[in-house]
């Protein structure tokens, strides 16, 4: 159920959410190359304060050309790992932690090399204490 908690030895605890999908930028602008968006996950999905990170499927979709999409807490300038990689129109998804800055936001980017855009959905299954 979705209360259920378990330990873990490396974020702290963790507890399973009903899926929920917390950003989906189909319903507006793609993602550009090279320019991150900040993106606000503390309150979406019932995602509390004192979350550290989440547990997320991350899906890169409608591409213009082949790249790759990084998701990574919004205080931090970049981590140079890539999430989800993606062949042009292809859609594919990953599941990955994201690691939250302390007001509950991540950044989310995308390189598409000679100016392509993606679309980039989270759905988001649990969250760490």
């Amino acid at each position: 159920g979705a209360d259920a908690t378990f330990t873990t030895s490396c974020t702290g605890r963790f507890h399973p959410l009903e899926p929920c999908r917390a950003v989906d930028t189909r319903s507006g602008t793609p993602l550009a190359d090279g320019v991150p968006r900040v993106v606000t996950l503390l309150g979406a999905c019932q995602i509390p304060a004192e979350a550290k990170a989440v547990c997320a499927n991350v899906t890169a979709t409608q591409s213009t050309r082949g790249g790759l999409v990084s998701v990574y807490p919004a205080d931090v300038a970049s981590t140079g790992t890539s999430v989800v990689h993606f062949g042009s129109g292809r859609t594919r998804a990953s599941s990955t932690m994201i690691k939250l800055s302390p007001d509950g936001r991540a950044r989310l980017e995308a390189s598409v090399p000679t100016g392509g855009t993606v679309h980039v959905i989270v759905d988001v299954s649990g969250y760490f204490d």
